[in-house]
């Protein structure tokens, strides 16, 4: 068996990544909408974040493309909106995003696990010398 029937090589591809960030960037523009309506709309029982809460509650965001999709079909307005605004977040984020600062982060948190792990071991071997 060969590795192209099996996947491919590991890790080759980061499509769950590309997806998984998509989907984080839509759910921030959502939340994102729903906080500028909350504090904007100004008819009345605010019809506009009830409408768009209403249907994010019964449109989960999790996907993104489906979530959008639905959107469009009820409120093209409201899903022009969130596509503006997540492309927004987005350029906001890839413009502070530092590749080496974000190495930093995974080495320091894995530091931190790491020691943790070895400190309860090391603690559950002299708890059990002091039973012995």
């Amino acid at each position: 068996m060969t590795r192209a029937e099996i996947g491919g090589e590991y890790l080759d591809n980061y499509a769950d990544v590309d997806r998984t960030l998509l989907n984080y960037v839509t759910y921030r523009a959502l939340r994102m909408s729903l906080q500028q309506l909350l504090e904007t709309d100004t008819t009345a029982g605010k019809q506009e974040y009830t409408w768009l809460y209403n249907f994010a509650v019964n449109n989960p965001p999790s996907d993104s493309v489906t979530f959008l999709r639905a959107l469009l079909n009820e409120r093209e307005d409201m899903g022009q909106r969130l596509m503006e605004q997540r492309l927004v977040i987005f350029q906001r984020w890839y413009k502070g995003f530092k590749a080496s600062d974000f190495n930093d982060q995974i080495q320091e948190s894995n530091k931190e696990l790491l020691l943790e792990t070895m400190m309860k071991r090391v603690n559950m071997s002299l708890e059990a010398e002091d039973r012995a």
